[in-house]
């Protein structure tokens, strides 16, 4: 029987944990104290699928988007309701993308 790689999209506990601390780290930073977590943990997935895998990196590139102007206060969302913009969403990530 050959042994069968894992498909691209399986966690593990282990991926699961590091982004849990990620997150945990950047909810409770008094920069975010004003961001749906949410909107943290998005950020932390979506760093964590291209490959930056340190805890504290992924909370500190949470932190720092969430207070950029690329990330706004929406004003017809509730409180705590952030959101990227299309266009400086797109720059942002291919800005991000080339550092990493």
């Amino acid at each position: 029987m050959q042994a069968r790689e894992f498909d691209t999209n399986v966690m593990t506990m282990h991926d699961v944990d590091v982004m849990r601390e990620a997150v945990s780290m950047a909810v409770s930073s008094p920069e975010t104290a004003d961001v749906d977590p949410e909107a943290i943990a998005r950020i932390v997935f979506w760093f964590y699928r291209r490959g930056l895998t340190d805890p504290e990196k992924l909370s500190d590139i949470a932190i720092y988007l969430t207070r950029s102007r690329a990330f706004f206060r929406s004003d017809s969302r509730p409180r705590r309701g952030h959101h990227l913009t299309g266009g400086v969403q797109n720059d942002v990530r291919v800005l991000l993308e080339s550092i990493l």
